[in-house]
């Protein structure tokens, strides 16, 4: 339970950090995820996967609005956990 929770918590800061990461590249230069959209990297001894996917949801002529949904899973002892991030992004010409 208590590693759980650290890993929980963790996670929530990762994915924090990599949506607004996304958020900015798409605000200042209209670059959206042109990155990976698959990964893991390890904390500690525990190694957290990831995997991201997005979508216009509606385009319009000087505006854009996109739904990024961010994925990761680890293991905890014998149990896989899935934890999922989803946000709206808006894109505004200048």
């Amino acid at each position: 339970g208590y590693n759980y929770c650290i890993d929980y918590l963790i996670v929530q800061n990762w994915l924090d950090e990599k949506l607004w990461e996304i958020q900015d590249k798409l605000s200042h230069y209209k670059i959206l995820l042109t990155e990976d959209k698959e990964g893991s990297f390890t904390i500690g001894n525990k190694r957290f996967s990831w995997d991201l996917s997005y979508e216009l949801i509606e385009g319009m002529k000087d505006m854009s609005l996109y739904q990024v949904v961010l994925n990761i899973s680890w293991r905890e002892g014998f149990k896989k956990v899935k934890t999922q991030r989803a946000s709206y992004i808006i894109y505004k010409e200048r």
